[in-house]
């Protein structure tokens, strides 16, 4: 009777089917399969375990510290403790605890989108393709229903408009609480102009987007008042390393505001990255030739505020060297991305409004959706092979290496971005057991540094780090952290970790397979003792360690492991 009414579902929701699918792997292959490394597995992902090892979620003192990193992160640099995401890490296995998280940010995805075209498109067809690829867009669910959750949230305030209903109110509570806090200035902004154009338009207050407008920041701020403190305060304690110094920022070049431009337009970025672009702007230009364009229509206006929105990306320096309160602080920078999107798919509603062979809608809708999925790295590198997936998945080879050159800095493979490591792999637990099990001793009674190896893999293994890849911390730590390698400045960087100019190009989480082995290392011991360090995780051997007065200790590795692990005395 059970599987008869699941059966009966998914047959009625068969795009809720296709996204338990892709999920699939995540059950099948369990922590041998593929989660995305880069700012997530080794960033955002840590901080939510962090939390649960420590028992964090839920603190409502956020002066209280995770003592794991950094000699105590205080709780207020974490943004969004008291939302639905915690509460999965509180009650799961970290692994499932994302998987379960990607599940419901999709899921929002789906529905939401789902309910905006039914108010602002409803008698366009073939609506479930598009409806499936928004919520299969390739981004980091790990940062919740930020950027998948925006159309129900649009939906919510479209409604309040003309009715005040709980359900719309709703909608805006499970947005909060689902996401997190950096698409919120943008929100409350536009909604303050939406709010001054109603007004002077109707000569009246629209009380239904007031309320909404308040309950959406009301929320906002009590669920996110810890990371509100640290981006205001002025406690030199507490200033956060956000806080950029204007002569620090770095101004692109005119070739490189053309490729970003291009890329943006065309790939995204990584976090969101996208293809789904291209089909949607080829079928602009198919609209413009066949049927004009008008300079007040509703697809001119998204299309100049993708440009808009890109720009605003781009011009980031800029935007900085006005020093404008809090800019810097909630990284508008890369988050502004994530409002793309949304509007690419409203051209498409737009432009779907028009008379196409169905030819071209379906070439159009269905390059949309598989483009789109060839993009998740979540999904292609779960299915199918490592080589084939990343040529889908990355655009660098061609587009950056060939066609831009000089005007794109970054490498064609970075092994946190796009690795051959699981989750499993990732973070060889067994390898650091045998570590921990072999110093025997309480992990909280001594600290370590890590050299070549990803300060994420040591502190999802318990143990207590210097060194962490933290998207917000004191600034004082950093300057305290400057002075173990004098040849290196971390400055408002996220990532305090050991340089080397030998492997920092070829590698940011080292491997066997990795092709530098040992090393003369830089490093002023002192500072490290001022820190309280005892140990060196170090991928290579360090060739200098009698001078530099370390003891080495053994040499760890275990054939489930892709690491070598050389243990170095203080």
């Amino acid at each position: 009777m059970k599987l008869k009414i699941i059966s009966n579902f998914l047959k009625s929701n068969f795009p809720l089917g296709i996204i338990l699918f892709v999920h699939l792997p995540f059950f099948v292959f369990g922590k041998a399969s593929y989660i995305e490394i880069l700012d997530n597995l080794n960033a955002e992902f840590i901080y939510n375990h962090l939390l649960a090892i420590s028992d964090n979620i839920f603190n409502f003192n956020q002066f209280d510290k995770v003592e794991n990193v950094i000699n105590g992160w205080s709780l207020l640099y974490i943004h969004s403790q008291f939302k639905i995401l915690k509460l999965l890490f509180f009650l799961f296995d970290p692994f499932y605890a994302y998987v379960f998280n990607s599940l419901l940010v999709r899921i929002i995805g789906y529905f939401g989108m789902k309910l905006l075209f039914k108010e602002l498109y409803p008698k366009l067809k073939h609506k479930e393709i598009i409806f499936l690829t928004f919520a299969l867009l390739p981004g980091m669910v790990i940062f919740g229903s930020c950027l998948w959750g925006l159309p129900l949230l649009l939906w919510s305030f479209i409604k309040l408009k003309y009715e005040i209903r709980f359900t719309y109110i709703f909608a805006i509570i499970l947005y909060v609480i689902s996401s997190t806090p950096y698409q919120y200035p943008f929100i409350s902004l536009a909604l303050i102009v939406y709010i001054g154009y109603l007004f002077f338009r109707d000569k009246k207050l629209n009380k239904g987007i007031l309320l909404g407008f308040i309950v959406f920041n009301f929320l906002g701020i009590l669920l996110d008042f810890g990371l509100l403190v640290s981006s205001v305060t002025s406690y030199p304690e507490l200033i956060s390393h956000r806080t950029k110094e204007i002569s620090n920022v770095l101004y692109p070049s005119i070739n490189g505001v053309f490729y970003q431009y291009f890329k943006i337009l065309i790939f995204g970025e990584f976090n969101p990255s996208h293809f789904f672009s291209l089909p949607i702007i080829i079928l602009f230009l198919v609209n413009i030739y066949k049927f004009g364009i008008k300079f007040n229509s509703l697809k001119l206006r998204y299309f100049l505020l993708i440009l808009f929105v890109i720009s605003l990306k781009i011009l980031t320096p800029y935007i900085i060297a006005l020093d404008l309160p809090l800019v810097s602080n909630f990284g508008f920078d890369r988050k502004i991305l994530y409002f793309i999107p949304l509007l690419f798919f409203l051209l498409l509603g737009e432009l779907l409004k028009y008379k196409y062979s169905n030819s071209l809608v379906f070439v159009i809708l269905f390059s949309l959706l598989f483009t789109n999925l060839f993009r998740n790295i979540e999904i292609t590198y779960n299915l199918l092979p490592k080589q084939i997936a990343h040529a889908f998945v990355s655009e660098d080879e061609f587009f950056k290496n060939k066609l831009f050159k000089n005007s794109s800095k970054s490498r064609f493979l970075d092994v946190d971005e796009f690795s051959n490591l699981n989750y499993d792999k990732y973070f060889s637990e067994s390898l650091f057991d045998e570590i921990s099990a072999y110093i025997n001793t309480d992990k909280k009674n001594y600290r370590i540094i890590n050299l070549g190896i990803s300060p994420s893999v040591t502190l999802f293994n318990g143990f207590y780090n210097l060194d962490g890849y933290l998207s917000n911390h004191p600034k004082v730590y950093n300057h305290k952290f400057d002075k173990i390698q004098t040849n290196y400045s971390v400055k408002n960087q996220h990532k305090l970790r050991l340089k080397y100019q030998g492997y920092n190009n070829i590698c940011n989480n080292c491997i066997k397979s990795d092709p530098i082995s040992k090393l003369e290392l830089d490093i002023n011991i002192k500072s490290l003792l001022d820190l309280n360090c005892s140990y060196i995780f170090s991928a290579f051997q360090i060739t200098n360690y009698k001078k530099l007065k370390l003891n080495f200790i053994k040499k760890f590795e275990n054939n489930d492991s892709p690491y070598n692990v050389y243990l170095y005395k203080l």
